[in-house]
């Protein structure tokens, strides 16, 4: 299973991701983290760890962190 899912993505980045532009913000990209993580933990939890990443590079999914400190109880 593993096997097909990193096929995929390496078929994207070949025959798709090569032809768009370069706007990923992290380093691996999100399909090769998305490999990477596939390969290390296991088709499910791989593809889970990708999709998370993926949504966080994503505008319509606008994630906001907060950093915790004293003058935000003020």
């Amino acid at each position: 299973m593993r096997r097909i899912f990193v096929s995929l993505i390496e078929g994207y980045q070949h025959l798709i991701g090569a032809y768009l532009p370069h706007q990923c913000l992290f380093v691996p990209t999100c399909s090769e983290y998305t490999k990477q993580a596939i390969l290390e933990y296991g088709s499910f939890l791989g593809i889970i760890k990708g999709l998370k990443r993926i949504c966080m590079c994503q505008s319509f999914f606008s994630l906001k962190f907060n950093k915790f400190t004293k003058e935000s109880l003020k």
